[in-house]
C-alpha cells in the first residue's frame, strides 16, 4: 500500500523508516545499473529503429503513424509496442498487428515493432520495451510519449472506438506505473501499459537481470514470471506503483468453445490454444477485414464507461479502507489479527501479481468481497 506499512498477515505491521542500503548492496546496484546502461545503449544503436525490410514484410502503414503525428493537433500520448521476426514471419501474426491501423490513426497511436530477435525469445519483450523508455526519457519532457502498451502479436483489435486513454490513471494518481491484468494462473502480460519513467526502467532492469541473481526455474514464460517476481517487492510498489485492472477490458480470450468478448469490446487474444490458435485468428481475421462495421461500436454504447468509473470507485474506496487499517493497527491492537488478514486480502487485489482471476470471476467481484471482509473487521473494533 502507499505508506511505509506494509500489510502481512504473518507478521504484525511495522512503522519504521525504510533502512538505507548498505555500501554492498549500493555498489551491486550500481554495478548492474552501469551493466545495463551499456545494454540499453547498444540496443538503442542496433535495434531501436527496425526497418521494415528485417521482416520481409511491409508494416510502414504502422510504423510510420508516429512521423505523421502533425496531421493532429497533438503528438501521440501513447505508443503500442509488440514484435514480429522470422523469415518469412507468421501470415496470421502480421494480419493481427495491421488490425491496429484504424485504430491507432483514429486516436493517433504510435506503434513500435521488433523486427530482430535482440535478446532471445521471450527476453525481446522486456529488452526491447527498456530500449523504447530510454530512448522517449532522453527526450525534452514536452516531446515524450508518455505511456506504452504493449500488445501480443496474437492479438487482435476488433473495436477501434473505443480510446485506450480510458483506461489511464487520473492525473491525481501520478505514482502509478504498470497498468496490468491476471487471469487463473496470476499476471498476464500479454498486454499491459507501462508509463515512461525512471520506475519502469527499474523494473525492466530488475526483471532481466533476476536470472543473474537467482537460481530460481522461471518457468515457461520467463520474462512474465520475472516481472512478476520483481513487481512483487515491496519497493516496486509500496507507493502503488503497479496496478491491476480487469482482464476483460483489454485482454479478452478466444477459448476453445467460445470468446469471453461480447460485440463492442476492444480486442481478442489467444494464448494457450496451440494449434487451435490459427483457425481462430484466420476466422477473426476474416471478420475483421471484410466487415469492420460490425465491430466498430461507439464507446457510449460499450460496457467501459460505466466499468471503468466503477473501477476508480473500488480503488479509492479501497485506498480510504487501508488507510483506517493502518491508523487503526497503529493505535490498537484488540482485532489486529482480522484487521490485519483483510487487509492483506484487499492489497491483493490492488497490487498482488500472483492472485489469481479464473475464468467467469471478474475482479470487482474480488474488490466488492475484500472490501467489504475489510469493512467489516473495522466496524468490529
Amino acid at each position: 500500500m502507499p505508506s511505509n506499512m506494509v500489510f502481512n498477515s504473518a507478521s504484525k505491521p511495522t512503522f519504521r523508516p525504510k533502512p538505507a542500503p548498505s555500501r554492498t548492496r549500493a555498489a551491486r546496484t550500481i554495478l548492474m545499473v552501469g551493466f545495463f546502461v551499456l545494454t540499453v545503449i547498444f540496443l538503442l544503436r542496433s535495434y531501436a529503429y527496425p526497418t521494415a525490410q528485417a521482416a520481409n514484410v511491409d508494416l510502414s502503414a504502422l510504423l510510420n503513424r508516429k512521423q505523421r503525428a502533425d496531421d493532429h493537433a497533438s503528438s501521440p500520448r501513447i505508443a503500442k509496442v509488440s514484435m514480429l521476426y522470422g523469415s518469412p514471419p507468421n501470415p496470421s501474426y502480421v494480419r493481427a498487428l495491421k488490425s491496429h491501423r484504424a485504430h491507432n490513426e483514429r486516436w493517433n497511436y504510435a506503434m513500435e515493432v521488433l523486427q530482430q530477435d535482440i535478446s532471445g525469445g521471450y527476453w525481446n519483450k522486456p529488452s526491447y520495451l527498456l530500449s523504447l523508455l530510454v530512448r522517449e526519457l532522453a527526450k525534452p519532457p514536452g516531446e515524450r510519449i508518455e505511456w506504452l502498451m504493449w500488445v501480443d502479436a496474437d492479438l487482435i483489435l476488433v473495436n477501434p472506438s473505443v480510446p485506450l486513454e480510458i483506461f489511464l490513471p487520473p492525473s491525481s494518481l501520478p505514482s502509478i506505473s504498470f497498468l496490468g491484468n491476471r487471469d487463473h494462473v496470476g499476471i498476464n502480460t500479454g498486454t499491459f501499459f507501462l508509463r515512461v519513467c525512471p520506475w519502469s526502467i527499474r523494473m525492466l532492469s530488475k526483471a532481466i537481470a533476476l536470472p543473474m541473481f537467482t537460481d530460481l526455474d522461471l518457468g515457461f514464460s520467463v520474462d512474465q514470471t520475472a516481472m512478476a517476481l520483481v513487481m512483487n517487492e515491496t519497493e516496486f510498489h509500496a507507493q502503488g506503483e503497479t496496478l491491476f485492472q480487469p482482464r476483460e477490458w483489454y485482454n479478452l480470450y478466444q477459448f476453445k468453445d467460445h470468446w469471453e468478448g461480447d460485440v463492442g469490446d476492444l480486442l481478442v487474444h489467444f494464448p494457450g490454444l496451440e494449434a487451435d490458435r490459427w483457425g481462430w485468428m484466420e476466422s477473426w481475421l476474416d471478420q475483421v477485414e471484410r466487415y469492420p462495421e460490425r465491430l466498430d461500436v461507439p464507446l457510449e454504447k460499450t460496457k467501459y464507461p460505466k466499468e471503468v468509473d466503477k473501477f476508480w470507485d473500488y480503488f479509492h474506496q479501497s485506498l480510504d479502507l487501508l488507510a483506517q487499517a493502518s491508523e487503526y493497527l497503529r493505535t490498537d491492537q484488540q482485532n489486529s489479527k482480522n484487521v490485519l488478514d483483510s487487509a492483506d486480502a484487499v492489497e491483493h487485489v490492488l497490487w498482488g501479481t500472483e492472485l489469481s482471476v479464473p475464468p467467469g470471476v471478474h475482479l470487482f467481484e474480488l474488490y466488492g468481497n475484500r472490501t467489504q471482509w475489510l469493512q467489516h473487521n473495522l466496524t468490529m473494533t
